[in-house]
């Protein structure tokens, strides 16, 4: 059982590490709305699809050893969760398994926090565009038009 609980803190500390990469690029892509380039946000989307897809395979393997450490524990595979057992391992392996966990929770509503953020002022920008086209309609020489980049910076500098 040694060896799976390692194999298992081994992949939630490289979970943990992804993430960490994942937010730093989706923070990275929030802050330069506006402001990117094509070819940088289109660099930042392949980056972001990436450690996504790494993210995955990782889950998929922690699934499968948690899956097969079933038999070591009193709980059949299908109820048998991370959480279930940091509670019933000693606690050399119950602290940075928790350590670890706990980590990632934050990292995950740390990424919905910025996503949530992130597409909320995307939605806000696009509103005020189509507003504003409506507003002005005129002729094309008195047509004024608000840029993304400064309806983004006005959002970003009331949150």
């Amino acid at each position: 059982m040694n060896a799976q609980l390692e194999e298992l803190l081994s992949i939630l500390q490289q979970e943990t590490e992804l993430h960490e990469k994942l937010l730093q690029l989706l923070q990275e892509e929030a802050e330069g709305f506006g402001n990117l380039s094509a070819s940088k946000m289109l660099k930042l989307q392949s980056l972001k699809l990436q450690q996504t897809r790494l993210i995955a395979k990782l889950e998929t393997r922690r699934i499968a050893v948690v899956d097969g450490m079933s038999g070591d524990f009193e709980e059949t595979s299908d109820s048998l969760t991370l959480s279930s057992i940091i509670r019933q391992v000693s606690q050399e392996w119950a602290t940075p398994l928790q350590a670890y966990f706990d980590r990632l929770k934050e990292l995950i509503a740390e990424k919905r926090w910025l996503y949530c953020f992130y597409v909320k002022n995307i939605v806000l920008v696009f509103f005020f565009d189509l507003v504003h086209c409506f507003l002005f309609r005129t002729n094309n020489e008195n047509r004024k038009r608000i840029s993304s980049r400064k309806i983004w910076e006005v959002q970003f500098d009331r949150a």
